[in-house]
């Protein structure tokens, strides 16, 4: 348990290091780095819960994508004509709806693993059953 808690720390460090020369954060130094850190270890955390580096990737990819292509803001890393420019960053609000939808990223994930596992159980036990009423 410790050495996981340690793996999503340093995960959330190592995702910080390269967004630390994005250039919004002239909008909140210590505010963005704690952001960039918290997205880092859920991303962490999200690999390790489904044992699959994809959905983190694919959260990060959306994410980005999103930004880029939907609603971006002035001086963001992502330089693109968005259908929505904000004039600045508003980081208390993103780190609120990065709690939010943290909480709710979770709850979908937590709920659709635990019924992937579960049908996988259940096709694994009638297997067996199968298994042993052939021999």
């Amino acid at each position: 348990m410790n050495n996981k808690i340690i793996l999503a720390i340093l995960s959330g460090i190592i995702f910080l290091i390269p967004h630390l020369w994005n250039p919004e954060l002239i909008y909140g130094f210590y505010l963005l780095i704690t952001f960039y850190f918290l997205i880092g270890l859920l991303f962490a955390v999200v690999t390790l819960i489904s044992n699959s580096l994809e959905v983190a990737m694919g959260a990060h990819i959306a994410n980005n994508l999103f930004t880029a292509l939907i609603v971006n803001y002035n001086n963001s890393a992502l330089t693109t004509n968005s259908v929505f420019v904000l004039n600045g960053k508003h980081i208390l609000f993103e780190l609120l709806e990065f709690v939010v939808a943290g909480f709710i990223f979770f709850y979908l994930l937590w709920k659709y693993i635990g019924k992937e596992k579960k049908i996988l159980e259940d096709t694994a036990i009638k297997g067996l059953e199968v298994d042993m009423k052939s021999e």
